[in-house]
């Protein structure tokens, strides 16, 4: 027994020490021709997006992590770009985890980006707690055959289990006065393909393509001043620098069930499994499915989602404050100019355009929503669903559109609000603030919020109804636009019938000895376009307008 163990000890330390001399022999081979082929060289480099060129240059590497990894330390990592250096302040670590078997590249310390000229002193420094980029691959004889016999190395992608990206604890400042720009506590993002064959090569991989892909993404960005400002990231470090706080945990698919890689997105299924979004002014739960088929003369998609989403307070604070910024990306799109007068009114106005009202709220979002295009019917639109709610208050809406060659159409549908007066005030408080009614009167927009109201009511399906609830069913044809229907009335009339309920609101407000025609036309400014609508309906002083009026409007 003794002897035995004896023999064993002998056999393991014999084991231990070939491992160890094979380890630092192997390791200091391959370092010593990488640091005489590449050592103190630039080599050529293209960013991830491929628009900019970059020259990368180290000073040496160095056999790390004995006796579990058999891996690489790289010194003096250098990224030059056109407009940008980027220098490592601690090595890298390339190489493959004999315990995690898996192949990773990874980074934790400082960097600095500096613009050039690097004189100015402008640029960034990165802190990163953890920054790895890992691919799980387990060994096996097969794997090691590809490297021996000198086949094709894309055959390697049939050992990759699954790729993942992870940085943690990311910091970024400002050089010039320090200035934290960015701060995430994490970033996860990880992919994995279900493969039906073993690759041989990247053409076999073209015409077989694998039928799903899996991710995973989660998020958590503490702190964002990155609006308006750019960033040196360079290659190694490049990332999206998301522009506001967040949370986010999403688990997505991407399938096919077609073989040739140009012939992918024709049967397209995209599914967002899951996903969690956390802000300081809301959180959201969604889920989402996009379907896709192109077969000849033929071309048919599906979009569902649903969605809770919980507005926090502050919710209207942070929107309002948010237009300042928009206002420099909107000034860069053509014909903005009547976009960005409003945007800074409602800036200028904050108190006029307040959403607190929205707050402490939770919403039920849902879409669905089909479209079909054929060759000789252009194209179908079909939304099965399209609500909002929040508790009883919201809108459902169903419609069927039809395109044809010709561009003529024809829409049908159903609209249907519930708790429509509590609706039609959320939206008329922020509508007749903007555009022309920015210069009316308080009592003027009192008028036209009461007379949407009560034109609502009168148009929908059944208008002597009580229900707090309205619904429009409606139908247009573009070869007779004017007897389209929508509610209980044609297309046509609802120009009078609008004016009408905005008479019926003014008319109330008139007071004893007021002049009758100066001050409708006060309250209803439009009137001063509609002379002739106007005496039409002022034929006697103070009209009421009862359901025999509306009857003849009508007609």
């Amino acid at each position: 027994m003794r002897k035995t163990l004896i023999y064993i000890s002998v056999v393991i330390a014999v084991t231990l020490l070939i491992y160890t001399i094979a380890w630092f022999l192997i390791i200091s081979f391959i370092a010593s021709n990488i640091n005489q082929q590449y050592g103190n060289r630039y080599i050529a480099a293209n960013s991830i997006d491929s628009e900019q060129k970059y020259f990368i240059k180290f000073n040496k590497v160095v056999g790390y992590g004995f006796p579990f990894k058999i891996a690489l330390q790289v010194i003096g990592w250098h990224e030059e770009g056109e407009n940008s250096i980027i220098e490592f302040n601690s090595p890298i670590y390339i190489g493959y985890d004999l315990l995690k078997q898996a192949c990773f590249v990874s980074y934790f310390g400082d960097a600095t980006g500096r613009y050039k000229p690097i004189e100015l002193g402008f640029g960034t420094k990165f802190e990163s707690g953890n920054y790895s980029f890992i691919a799980k691959m387990p060994l096996s004889f097969k794997l090691f055959k590809i490297f021996i016999q000198k086949k094709d190395p894309f055959e390697i992608i049939n050992f990759i289990k699954k790729l993942e990206l992870t940085s943690e604890k990311t910091k970024i400042f400002d050089l010039v006065d320090g200035q934290k720009l960015y701060d995430e506590d994490h970033t996860i993002i990880s992919f994995s393909l279900e493969r039906n064959k073993y690759y041989t090569d990247l053409e076999d991989f073209k015409n077989n393509v694998p039928q799903k892909l899996n991710v995973t993404y989660s998020t958590n960005i503490l702190e964002s001043n990155v609006i308006n400002r750019r960033i040196p990231a360079g290659l190694l470090l490049y990332r999206f620098a998301w522009p506001i706080p967040f949370s986010f945990e999403g688990r997505f698919y991407i399938k096919t069930n077609k073989s040739l890689y140009s012939e992918f997105a024709k049967d397209l299924e995209i599914k967002m499994i899951s996903s969690k979004f956390s802000s300081s002014i809301q959180e959201s739960l969604t889920t989402l499915l996009y379907q896709s088929k192109v077969e000849e003369g033929s071309n048919d998609s599906h979009l569902k989602v649903e969605s809770k989403i919980d507005l926090k307070p502050g919710f209207s604070d942070n929107i309002l404050n948010s237009i300042q910024y928009l206002l420099s990306y909107i000034s860069l799109l053509p014909n903005s100019s009547s976009l960005i007068e409003e945007l800074q009114y409602i800036n200028s106005n904050k108190d006029k355009f307040n959403l607190t009202e929205l707050e402490n709220h939770q919403y039920i979002f849902d879409l669905d929503i089909n479209f079909f295009a054929r060759k000789k019917d252009i194209m179908r639109a079909q939304i099965n669903n399209l609500s909002l709610f929040s508790n009883n208050t919201g809108f459902r809406l169903s419609s069927e559109c039809r395109l044809d060659a010709f561009r003529k159409f024809d829409i049908k549908g159903l609209i249907v609000f519930n708790n429509y007066l509590k609706a039609t005030d959320i939206i008329t408080n922020y509508f007749f603030n903007l555009g022309r009614f920015k210069t009316f009167s308080e009592d003027s927009r009192i008028v036209y919020k009461e007379g949407t109201k009560y034109f609502l009511r009168t148009i929908s399906d059944h208008p002597d109804s009580n229900s707090g609830d309205i619904s429009f069913e409606y139908n247009l044809d573009s070869s007779n636009i004017e007897k389209g229907k929508i509610g209980s009335v044609d297309f046509n009339k609802f120009l009078p019938l609008y004016y009408l309920a905005l008479y019926k609101k003014a008319s109330e407000k008139i007071h004893i000895g007021d002049n009758v025609t100066k001050r409708i036309q006060e309250l209803v400014p439009d009137f001063n376009e509609y002379h002739s609508l106007l005496k039409q309906l002022m034929i006697q002083p103070f009209l009421e307008v009862d359901s025999d009026v509306w009857q003849e409007v009508i007609k």
